[in-house]
């Protein structure tokens, strides 16, 4: 840090700068006041002279006696006075110190004599009177040049005083400062020389204020060193516990998606029951003709048609399999429609055989940014959950909405299997929480899907219990809210 930048400096600077405005005050006010002492000196002279050279002259001008006038100002001698000039009682010059001759003429401006002094303060004016009677005037003319030399040293003189003293006030601010920034500096060099990670001991011992916020600074240092010690101990174990809840979060979501994946395969089997048993009935109806000479290209034709049709379906089964099955994360354009009831396609088997009623409200044109198969998951998920819960014997609904509105989509999950208990709706997102019988489920499902919605997609997840009219008809579900950006 160079010492303009310094405390030092900015202490030294303060100091100076208050001092250098008090002593321009100063310098001012004395400045002024050789100027009103210079004007009053002036005037005291000129007062004093005239009064004295009235008296003089007051009877010889009265007999206009040049002779005797002239030598009385003639005699008369002070540096300050250039000229004296007698002027008669209307104005005309009857004789002046400068010169030998009668002049006898009117004084220029004789008229504005009346204010001479605050015309020209080198001129002064004063009546020579008989009795009470003016009979006269004397003007006295000072010397402009020699009082402007005499004001002139008397400034200059006090303008070294005021150098000399200026020059002693920076002296004495400089010395003022180190004894105020010395103490400061080496609090700083204790601190400054020691690592983040050492105690530190200032060496500064004084019971002094400085002292004080020495000892104040050395303890609190102290405290945060132990409480930094301590909070990066603590750092350590949260971000092994976070790498551990991590590595528990990744077997979660793996054994939720294998408990999916098992529960697909059986409704892969479920679904591929028909097909199969189709394509058997025939061949074995093919055989059967064939052994009777029945079977003609006609018949051959339609019967393989007919297998065809049953093979593109259990194709199309393992398509969405195969696609809920991959594992590498990526994000696509996709149709909001297409991926719900593709995700319920899955579930084919099952909605069939629970006879559940799946009504869609959704529109075509609805489009996301994401993870077909993490979404295909989640929707996997909530169904399930509410198809664990129908009521046997009852009529299923499972309906599925969707919206969008200001840059969201919102999807909405509504079933009609009587809502999830009071004393476990708050807590339904938790892991091991679940909605079901202990033997139904393990309590990841909804956990794996609020995961997915909240950290993955950056959407958010809500449930509450709903009761709604359909068809004339009051039902109890519960209504999962997906809100995901778009």
């Amino acid at each position: 840090m160079s010492f303009f930048q310094s405390l030092r400096f900015k202490v030294f600077a303060l100091i100076v700068l208050f001092f250098s405005m008090f002593l321009l005050l100063k310098f001012f006010y004395s400045y002024n006041k050789i100027q009103d002492e210079s004007n009053r000196y002036l005037k005291s002279v000129n007062s004093s002279t005239a009064s004295i050279l009235s008296k003089q002259l007051v009877s010889d001008l009265y007999e206009l006696n040049f002779t005797e006038v002239k030598f009385i100002l003639s005699t008369f001698s002070n540096e300050l006075i250039k000229n004296i000039i007698v002027l008669t009682e209307d104005g005309y010059i009857f004789s002046e110190k400068k010169s030998n001759k009668l002049i006898f003429k009117k004084f220029k401006n004789f008229e504005e004599l009346e204010d001479v002094e605050k015309i020209n303060k080198y001129l002064y004016k004063y009546p020579i009177l008989l009795d009470t009677d003016i009979i006269g005037y004397l003007v006295i003319e000072n010397s402009k040049e020699l009082f402007e030399k005499e004001l002139k040293k008397s400034i200059s003189d006090l303008g070294f005083v005021f150098i000399a003293i200026f020059i002693i006030i920076v002296i004495i601010s400089y010395l003022f400062s180190r004894i105020i920034v010395n103490p400061i500096n080496k609090i700083i060099e204790s601190i400054s020389n020691k690592s983040d990670e050492s105690i530190i001991e200032i060496d500064y011992k004084k019971n002094d204020e400085l002292g004080y916020l020495a000892r104040i600074i050395e303890s609190n240092h102290n405290k945060i060193l132990i409480l930094n010690n301590d909070l990066k101990d603590k750092i350590e174990n949260v971000t092994k516990m976070n790498n551990t809840i991590q590595k528990q979060q990744k077997t979660m979501i793996q054994q939720s998606k294998m408990v999916a994946i098992g529960e697909m395969i059986g409704n892969i089997a479920h679904q591929w029951r028909q097909p199969l048993s189709a394509i058997s009935t025939i061949s074995t109806g093919m055989e059967l003709e064939k052994e009777m000479g029945v079977l003609s290209k006609e018949s051959i034709s339609r019967h393989s048609k007919k297998i065809n049709e049953n093979v593109q379906f259990l194709s199309r089964t393992l398509d969405v399999f195969q696609g809920f099955m991959k594992t590498k994360k990526r994000k696509e354009h996709i149709n909001l429609k297409k991926i719900v009831k593709d995700s319920i396609n899955i579930m084919k088997g099952v909605v069939s055989e629970y006879n559940i009623k799946v009504i869609y409200d959704i529109d075509d044109e609805i489009y996301i940014d994401g993870d077909s198969n993490e979404l295909t998951q989640c929707i996997v998920n909530i169904f399930n959950n509410s198809k664990d819960a129908y009521i046997l014997g009852k009529e299923k609904l499972f309906f599925i909405s969707a919206k969008q509105a200001d840059k969201k989509v919102i999807i909405e999950f509504k079933d009609n299997a009587g809502g999830i208990s009071e004393d476990i709706l708050p807590k339904v997102f938790e892991p091991y929480t679940t909605t079901k019988h202990q033997s139904q489920g393990t309590g990841l499902g909804l956990y794996i899907t609020y995961t997915l919605i909240v950290d993955s997609m950056g959407g958010e997840l809500t449930v509450r219990n709903s009761v709604y009219e359909f068809e004339e008809s009051t039902y109890i579900g519960a209504v999962f809210k997906i809100s995901i950006p778009c």
